[in-house]
C-alpha cells in the first residue's frame, strides 16, 4: 500500500465467549495516521476487540481488513500491519 493512507475496516464483527455475545456485529472503519481511544468499563470487551482485530481470537462472523488485506483470525497476517502490547499487572 505504498502512498495510501493506512486503514482498518471491521465488517459485521461478532464474537462470543461460551455463547455470550461480546461484540454484536460491529462495523467501523479507521483511517490514519491518527490516534483512536477505546474507552469502556472493565469487562466491556476492549481487550477482546483488540485480540479479534489482531487475529488472536477468531470471530463468529464478520471480517477484519487492514490496509486492504483480510486478516480475520490470522495473527501472522495481522502482525504485518499492527501490534499489541498488553498491560501487565503487578
Amino acid at each position: 500500500m505504498h502512498g495510501a493512507s493506512p486503514f482498518i475496516a471491521v465488517e459485521n464483527l461478532t464474537f462470543a465467549y461460551n455463547g455470550d455475545v461480546i461484540l454484536p456485529g460491529e462495523t467501523f472503519r479507521l483511517e490514519g495516521p491518527g490516534l483512536v481511544t477505546v474507552l469502556g468499563p472493565n469487562g466491556s470487551g476492549k481487550t477482546t476487540l483488540f485480540k479479534v482485530l489482531l487475529g488472536l481470537l477468531k470471530p463468529v462472523r464478520g471480517r477484519v481488513v487492514m490496509n486492504g488485506e483480510d486478516v480475520t483470525g490470522n495473527p501472522v497476517r495481522a502482525g504485518v500491519h499492527a501490534s499489541y502490547v498488553p498491560q501487565l499487572s503487578a
